[in-house]
C-alpha cells in the first residue's frame, strides 16, 4: 500500500469514529443529516456489508424526517427516567454504572495524555466519548490505538450495536448500528493483519 492509500485509510478509519461520536453523543443535525443524505450510492458499488450498511444509512438519512429522527434518539438514550439502552462500557461490562471498568479506562486515557474535558456531562465509558478517542489515536496514528480498541471497545460495543438493532423502536439508529457492526469487523480484520505485519 502506497503512503498516499494509507493515509486515506487512515482518513476513512478516523472519520467513521467521528461521525459514530457525533451520532451517539446528540441526535444529528440538520446539516448531518443532508451531508449523509446527498451522498451517492455509486460511491459504494461492491456489495459488502460495509457498503450495504453505508447505503442503508444513506437512504434513511435522505427519507426519514429529522423530528422523528431526534424523537428516536430521545427515546432510545435519553427517556424519562433512562433510554432504552445504556451506551456506556461499565453497563456492559459489569452491570453497573461507574464501575471498574471505568477506573481502568481513566487510567489508561491519562497515561495516553487524554483529560476529561470540563463541559462533558458522560463518563469516559461512554460509546461517544470512546469513539472520539479512537479517531484521535487513528488519526495520529498512534500505536495505541491497537490494545485500546480491543480492550475498551471491542470488549461490548458490537452486543451493544446487536441491542441496538434488535431494538423495536429503532429505524434511524438501527442502521447506524449495523454500519457500526460491519466496520468493527473490518477494524478487527485491519487490527490483526497490521499486528501480524510487526
Amino acid at each position: 500500500m502506497g503512503i498516499d492509500e494509507e493515509y486515506m485509510e487512515h482518513q476513512l478509519r478516523a472519520n467513521t469514529y467521528s461521525l459514530l461520536a457525533h451520532l451517539f453523543v446528540a441526535e444529528p443535525n440538520i446539516q448531518t443529516l443532508s451531508l449523509l443524505g446527498s451522498i451517492s450510492e455509486q460511491s459504494t458499488a461492491k456489495e459488502t456489508p460495509i457498503s450495504m450498511a453505508w447505503e442503508r444509512l444513506f437512504d434513511v438519512a435522505r427519507t426519514m424526517k429529522i423530528t422523528v429522527i431526534s424523537a428516536e434518539f430521545q427515546q432510545l438514550f435519553i427517556g424519562v427516567a433512562r433510554g432504552e439502552l445504556m451506551p456506556y462500557g461499565c453497563y456492559y461490562q459489569s452491570g453497573f454504572l461507574m464501575d471498574k471498568p471505568l477506573v481502568v479506562l481513566r487510567q489508561d486515557l491519562q497515561v495516553m495524555g487524554f483529560t476529561r474535558q470540563a463541559n462533558s456531562h458522560e463518563p469516559e465509558d461512554h460509546m461517544a466519548a470512546l469513539c472520539e478517542v479512537m479517531a484521535i489515536l487513528v488519526r495520529e496514528d498512534r500505536q495505541e490505538q491497537f490494545a485500546f480498541f480491543q480492550k475498551h471497545m471491542n470488549v461490548w460495543m458490537p452486543k451493544f450495536f446487536k441491542d441496538l438493532s434488535d431494538t423495536p423502536s429503532a429505524c434511524f439508529y438501527q442502521a447506524v448500528a449495523l454500519l457500526a457492526t460491519a466496520f468493527f469487523q473490518v477494524e478487527e480484520t485491519f487490527m490483526g493483519m497490521s499486528n501480524d505485519g510487526k
